[in-house]
């Protein structure tokens, strides 16, 4: 009985000895990750990790990759080799600017020539705006290929009192001949990200310059207080496209201007959805390969290009040039079938036959009879107008009402 009294002790004391430590080790481990989130929380305030700590962080960095051209959204994973207090911050962020350079390098040989054997870029070092400018002027070098087309000219402000918004960037085709005004553009894709070539400085190696520049333009990233004129007629100089839908409505009033001078007496609204412009044609080589046909059609079916700020001045501009923008959809499609019917009948007194077939393909007669065959009783207003066009014989408008009244109740 003593023993087995003794023994039901021993292993209480041992459980309680291993429960305050369990607690103990769970406390100090708390206690660690408490200070280091109260850390975390101080850089992203400001407050500077030391250097020997950064330090650690970009050799670890450079071992592995070889370089210390650091992507600007590289986060330090957790549970890796890097410093567990600089896990989860932006590792570019941290060493890719002044106040850190300022605070920990500008005073000490010794650091920089650390730096330099890793090969820091202290290009990098820049304002963020100004490696943005940087990249632009590469970017346009190197894609010369893609920089030349129609694009909005900047009225430029004689003082910041005079500023009229986003009228400093409009759409100007005034040439007596209809061309555009031709300036040399930049026009980044959004996903573009600078790769490591020797075509762009080095300081701008993997900046996201499409995603910067998308925001420039929607929401004036980089382009506002005191410097707001002075950087938007930069970027004007170097020619970047702030509305790209302006820039392919250009195209499409340019490429539509030089069909119309090669094919005169040809109504553009007949223009095939197939056309393309041919190449090594009389066209200007920039509209070599232009989907002419397809763009025109989703002008008139689906708007395109035709809404938005610009939209009536654009609509008013595309109806000079002969495009009829009202028969857009399958209402617009309805109102062109109409109004050529209705045009037929004022040259030959009568509606067209059945068989009947336009110059330009458009099958009149078997589409206007085909709408004739699907009025019903709520569609007075169509019933009215084939009436017009006296499509009906005796009694025949109500017996196709009450055959597709049934057919709808089966």
């Amino acid at each position: 009985m003593d023993l087995l009294i003794f023994l039901t002790l021993f292993c209480q004391t041992i459980q309680a000895f291993s429960l305050n430590g369990f607690q103990r080790s769970s406390f100090a481990l708390r206690s660690e990750e408490a200070a280091i989130a109260s850390f975390r929380s101080s850089v992203t305030k400001s407050q500077e990790p030391p250097f020997e700590v950064t330090m650690e962080a970009l050799i670890i960095y450079h071992a592995e990759h070889g370089d210390l051209v650091i992507p600007s959204n590289f986060v330090m994973p957790f549970n890796s080799p890097y410093p567990p207090m600089l896990q989860g911050l932006n590792l570019a962020s941290l060493v890719y600017q002044m106040k850190w350079w300022r605070d920990n390098v500008s005073t000490s040989k010794e650091r920089q020539q650390q730096l330099n054997d890793m090969g820091f870029i202290w290009g990098r070092l820049q304002t963020k705006w100004d490696l943005i400018v940087e990249a632009l002027g590469a970017y346009k070098t190197w894609r010369k290929d893609t920089d030349y087309y129609p694009v909005m000219t900047t009225t430029e402000c004689e003082n910041e009192g005079e500023s009229e918004g986003e009228n400093e960037k409009n759409l100007k085709i005034n040439n007596s001949n209809g061309s555009p005004i031709w300036i040399e553009v930049v026009d980044v894709a959004e996903s573009f990200v600078v790769p490591q070539s020797p075509h762009f400085p080095v300081a701008t190696w993997t900046l996201p310059l499409g995603y910067l520049v998308k925001m420039i333009r929607l929401h004036s990233w980089f382009i506002s207080g005191t410097h707001k004129f002075e950087r938007i007629q930069l970027l004007n100089s170097i020619g970047l496209v702030w509305d790209k839908s302006e820039r392919k409505f250009g195209l499409l009033v340019w490429a539509l201007r030089e069909f119309k001078r090669l094919h005169r007496g040809v109504d553009v609204n007949n223009v095939a959805q197939t056309y393309i412009v041919p190449d090594n044609s009389a066209f200007p080589p920039q509209l070599w390969g232009y989907p002419l046909g397809v763009r025109l059609k989703n002008l008139r079916q689906k708007r395109t290009y035709l809404s938005g700020n610009f939209s009536e001045s654009r609509e008013k501009l595309i109806r000079q040039e002969g495009v009829e923008t009202e028969f857009g959809g399958q209402k617009g499609a309805y109102a062109k079938l109409i109004s050529r019917a209705t045009n037929y009948r004022k040259i030959h007194g009568k509606p067209p036959p059945r068989t009947y077939v336009e110059e330009d393909g458009y099958c009149l007669g078997k589409l206007l009879y085909g709408a004739k065959n699907r009025i019903t009783k709520k569609s007075e207003e169509r019933t009215l107008q084939m009436r017009n066009l006296g499509l009906f014989n005796n009694g025949e408008e109500e017996r196709i009402k009450i055959k597709n009244l049934k057919n709808l109740n089966r």
